[in-house]
């Protein structure tokens, strides 16, 4: 969709890289090179999430829910791309509104909550 409107996110070093280029993208262009550079994109989405999540310390209580919750919101679109071998053309990736209001309370109520019921 971006792409469509000129807009490419990836940069032109990551695209020489796997042989892919800007048109193959407006285009939707889905092979072998696509899925390369996606699984490099993905892992290191997932490494960063990683690396990330070492500020948990850092924040106050409110900062620290958000930040779960946004690591835990795009954790879960890498997941359902990876589940779609990659085919970000067909339909929008997304995760339901069901899925991020329970990754929303788990991130507010789910530890406390946990807590409350093992000393009750």
């Amino acid at each position: 969709e971006d792409a469509r409107m000129g807009r490419v996110y990836l940069p032109q070093e990551e695209l020489d890289r796997f042989g892919y280029s800007e048109v193959d993208l407006r285009n939707g262009v889905r092979d072998d090179r696509f899925r390369e550079l996606m699984r490099f994109q993905v892992a290191r989405a997932h490494d960063y999430y990683a690396r990330g999540s070492e500020l948990h310390e850092y924040l106050s209580p409110a900062g620290r829910t958000i930040l779960s919750t946004m690591f835990r919101i795009y954790s879960s679109l890498l997941r359902e791309i990876e589940k779609r071998d990659y085919d970000v053309f067909s339909r929008r990736v997304r995760v339901s509104s069901p899925r991020k209001l329970a990754i929303a309370w788990t991130s507010l109520f789910g530890r406390r909550y946990r807590v409350q019921r093992i000393s009750s």
